[in-house]
């Protein structure tokens, strides 16, 4: 994973222009470009003719790729002055070829792109995190930036779903309330802090679980609270789905694209790789290490193509029956963890009425514990197993990551298949809102504690004493950039799943989503 951020970390100025014109040239030889052309060029008079010759000739002297966006000004185009002035020829004599009502409508056009390009970059500036993004981008790569971006994007689509649950679910709920009596929260005698962490008490009693949407609560004749949860959680799920398939699709065209250009480029990364606008020296010694990486990394690509290329037919046989006992040791750990979770299941379901609260409280977060432990550990021996099976690295980190996904979802899952079958209780709705509440709070708690309590010690334990043993033994931290993105994906899925008993989710993810880009700053 860390050789997937420093491959993706060496981008710079020059390869963001690069990217823009291999997209440029690539959209230059569509079929749909080409034949607009011709077509531009059948209905042309002679005299025209020889003009966008003369154009093209020009074309080819300005540079191709650099004024194929006629609505850029000519004062930013990124050539030399004498460059400048034969783009402006070039647009001149382009006026001349139409007419005045056709010139006037492309000069109307340039100048609305201008300035929703101005908007946008105004917009742009004033997204939240703009410049600590910046920040963390120069100083460690595109990598740990794409993390902290992935994170503001869950972040605007938990404050739109708060939009839709507020005004769907506890807008109406709050204006036509027949019950006066039942406030949204309501503190009694027996309630504690301790409640915060359970679901129980005044947190029961408030607009948080679903126990607390009564019927009655509105008395108009053709509309009702059941009809109003429905439709907040339904448009919810469809607006999450519709804006999740519509980043993953954006996403994928650029990686197909732009994908394979360092596979190619091989003098590229060479001679082109430094920004030679870097003046600080730990950045300039983090970027050499960017380089440096990137180049083993290619290398030792090349290294186990040779190695698998030499390879016997008794050697095959050796590795397959190897990666048959790794990957029924894969199972066999899948196996354990998912009986940990049952039990943990069954133990924080069974009725303690004696043990101290404090006890209580742990056997209630009993699953959560289990469920986190779990995975934290496993996609770590997963990465181990994976590196035995003997991959390329790229596939090590494939396969690192599809059983982490795998792992992940599948506990939560079996956790969920646990709770329905041993639900016995008579409001069993609210009972599941509180699981999803605990997997929520917990997984928070366990993100605050690893990195205060875990990553920061060891940090300064091999900042003070380097060469102790237990300084060797911990060794060096590295920023996990998939397994941290895997997190993200796991809150966000609890979220979705515990949506209808839980309607407040949205909300506490939302405040953990701000509280977490903190914590995930100071850990980085």
């Amino acid at each position: 994973p860390m050789d997937e951020s420093c491959k993706e970390s060496c981008s710079s100025t020059v390869t963001d222009e690069l990217c823009v014109n291999n997209q440029t040239e690539i959209f230059d030889q569509l079929p749909s470009s080409l034949a607009r052309r011709r077509t531009h060029h059948h209905h042309q008079d002679r005299g025209t003719t020889e003009t966008s010759h003369l154009v093209e000739k020009h074309l080819g002297q300005a540079g191709e790729a650099r004024d194929r966006a006629p609505t850029q000004p000519i004062r930013s185009l990124p050539v030399c002055m004498q460059r400048k002035r034969e783009a402006r020829d070039l647009r001149h004599l382009q006026t001349r070829t139409v007419g005045r009502w056709e010139s006037w409508k492309r000069n109307q056009s340039i100048n609305r792109k201008r300035l929703w390009e101005q908007v946008g970059e105004a917009m742009s500036r004033l997204l939240p995190w703009s410049s600590t993004l910046h920040t963390i981008e120069g100083r460690f790569g595109v990598g740990v930036k794409a993390y902290f971006v992935f994170l503001r994007y869950l972040l605007y689509l938990n404050l739109l779903l708060c939009l839709v649950i507020g005004g769907t679910i506890l807008t109406p709920r709050v204006v036509y309330d027949s019950d006066g009596d039942r406030g949204l929260l309501r503190f009694e005698e027996n309630d504690s802090v301790l409640d915060l962490f359970v679901g129980s008490g005044f947190l029961e009693r408030s607009p948080v679980f679903y126990g607390f949407y009564a019927r009655s609560s509105l008395d108009l004749l053709c509309l009702n609270t059941p009809l109003l949860f429905l439709l907040g959680t339904l448009t919810v799920l469809i607006l999450s789905l519709v804006m999740v398939v519509r980043r993953t699709v954006v996403g994928y065209k650029h990686m197909w694209l732009l994908g394979n250009r360092y596979h190619i480029h091989m003098s590229y990364k060479v001679f082109c790789g430094w920004d030679f606008c870097i003046q600080d020296p730990e950045v300039a010694a983090l970027k050499l290490s960017f380089i440096r990486n990137e180049l083993k990394l290619y290398l030792e690509e090349e290294r186990f193509q040779q190695r698998e290329a030499r390879r016997t037919l008794g050697q095959w046989a050796r590795l397959y029956f190897l990666r048959g006992l790794l990957h029924f040791l894969v199972l066999v750990l899948l196996g354990g963890a998912f009986c940990l979770i049952y039990y943990a299941t069954m133990a924080s379901q069974a009725e303690r009425s004696g043990d101290y609260l404090i006890l209580r409280v742990l056997l209630h977060y009993l699953p959560p514990i289990v469920i986190t432990l779990v995975n934290f550990i496993l996609p770590h021996v997963f990465r181990h197993i994976s590196f035995l099976e003997d991959y390329s690295i790229t596939t090590q980190v494939n396969a690192t990551l599809v059983r982490s996904i795998f792992l992940k979802l599948a506990s939560l899952g079996m956790y969920l298949f646990f709770l329905f079958r041993n639900s016995q209780q008579e409001c069993w709705e609210n009972q599941f809102g509180k699981e999803m509440y605990k997997l929520s709070v917990f997984d928070f708690l366990a993100c605050f504690c690893n990195t205060f309590f875990i990553a920061y010690p060891r940090k300064w334990l091999l900042d003070r004493y380097p060469s102790s043993w237990l300084a060797r033994l911990s060794g060096k931290q590295h920023f996990l950039i998939p397994f941290n993105v895997l997190d993200l994906v796991y809150s966000q899925t609890v979220t979705w799943v515990g949506l209808f008993y839980c309607p407040m989710l949205p909300f506490i993810e939302t405040v953990k989503l701000m509280a977490i880009f903190y914590i995930k700053k100071v850990s980085v």
